[in-house]
């Protein structure tokens, strides 16, 4: 907190609102952070627009209820992505969807059609440099089978995706996490596993050891980090 006050002793307008901040995300010169009447607040670099914030994300003192609720966050070296929830006022109906601002080279800002497809939900999403993944969960609206994968845009990443992240096989598991930085991205399973790969190439699985679970994930550049646990026993009845 101490530190919080002396970074910002020069804004007390933005110093007051950070004491709401519920989440903070930070790109290459420029920082987000969501306050916790949902409104998005940026400082930083604006050179891109990136701290330019979506009228659906600005605090309105004539309409405080915001339409649009953000679930999810990241940011990128100069650009953003939001998972926002909303709510028709007419029939009390929720949806999903991703909204993207900043910078607008190499396709960054260019969502891909899955993401608004019919009976789809962008469930997570985490930003490199220059690009971005998400993962997406489809329910089959006849046989309410679920579908899930992770997808990719921005910076040619769209063919990096490993081929069991394009076609998760949900009997086995799914994706609790996923993360990114640089061109490099990891994903931690339900199982218990990370894969791992970049959007330049190279894929790697991560399988702990016996008795033990990945529980979280970090990555950088070129590193990544993961924190373990001892794999739950089943308790005799």
């Amino acid at each position: 907190l101490e530190f919080r006050r002396v970074l910002f002793r020069s804004s007390d307008t933005l110093n007051t609102k950070l004491r709401s901040a519920q989440l903070v995300v930070t790109g290459k010169s420029h920082h987000l952070a969501m306050l916790d009447d949902g409104s998005l607040v940026g400082w930083g670099s604006n050179a891109n627009g990136q701290i330019t914030i979506p009228s659906a994300f600005q605090y309105q003192a004539s309409n405080p209820e915001f339409q649009e609720q953000i679930i999810g966050l990241t940011a990128g070296d100069n650009h953003n992505v939001a998972i926002s929830l909303s709510t028709d006022p007419d029939t009390g109906e929720t949806s999903t969807k991703v909204r993207a601002w900043g910078d607008s080279s190499l396709g960054k800002l260019v969502l891909p059609a899955q993401l608004s497809a019919a009976d789809t939900t962008p469930v997570y999403v985490a930003a490199g440099a220059n690009h971005t993944i998400a993962y997406i969960q489809r329910i089959d609206p006849d046989t309410s089978e679920m579908t899930a994968s992770i997808i990719c845009w921005g910076n040619s990443c769209t063919n990096s995706v490993p081929a069991a992240l394009k076609t998760i096989d949900t009997s086995r598991y799914t994706v609790a996490k996923i993360a990114a930085q640089g061109n490099h991205n990891a994903a931690l399973m339900t199982d218990g596993s990370i894969i791992e790969w970049y959007t330049t190439g190279g894929v790697q699985q991560h399988d702990p050891a016996e008795g033990e679970v990945y529980t979280d994930i970090a990555v950088g550049n070129t590193f990544l980090l993961a924190m373990v646990a001892t794999a739950p026993t089943d308790t005799p009845t």
